[in-house]
């Protein structure tokens, strides 16, 4: 197998349910799903060793978008949805193979606003209700 590199995007982030999902793409500067791990310290047993911790896995759907402070910017969006489990598509590439796909929380994005005559951006963090799904790209 020959090892490739492929640039993040032209690709898309949609979050909804379908025929009413919102398309982030147009608006992501940065996207990303993380994984944390967790893992519990190893438990000494009689024999003198040790059985190693459990590793816990939490997930999230992160991002930078661009402010458009219309009624149906994606900043209202979060806003208005806070607190809902919404299904979601992340397509890293649609020059790659693979999309991730799974249930997010919804929160607010962490500001609205920022520098006078600038174009502002803001992060979210969405949390992922168990673990992501990854499946191929389906055109």
């Amino acid at each position: 197998m020959t090892s490739k590199s492929r640039a993040l995007g032209p690709g898309h982030m949609k979050i909804g349910e379908t025929g009413t999902a919102r398309e982030f793409a147009s608006q992501l500067t940065k996207a990303a799903l993380n994984t944390n791990t967790k893992s519990d310290d190893p438990v000494d047993v009689l024999s003198g060793g040790q059985v190693a911790g459990e590793d816990t896995y939490t997930h999230t759907l992160t991002g930078t978008l661009l402010q458009d402070y219309d009624l149906d910017s994606l900043e209202l969006y979060c806003f208005d949805n806070r607190g809902r489990e919404l299904p979601f598509v992340f397509i890293p590439s649609t020059e790659g193979e693979v999309q991730w796909s799974g249930t997010v929380k919804i929160r607010p994005v962490s500001r609205v606003g920022g520098d006078v005559k600038k174009k502002n951006d803001t992060d979210f963090e969405f949390a992922i209700i168990g673990d992501p799904t990854h499946g191929e790209l389906v055109a």
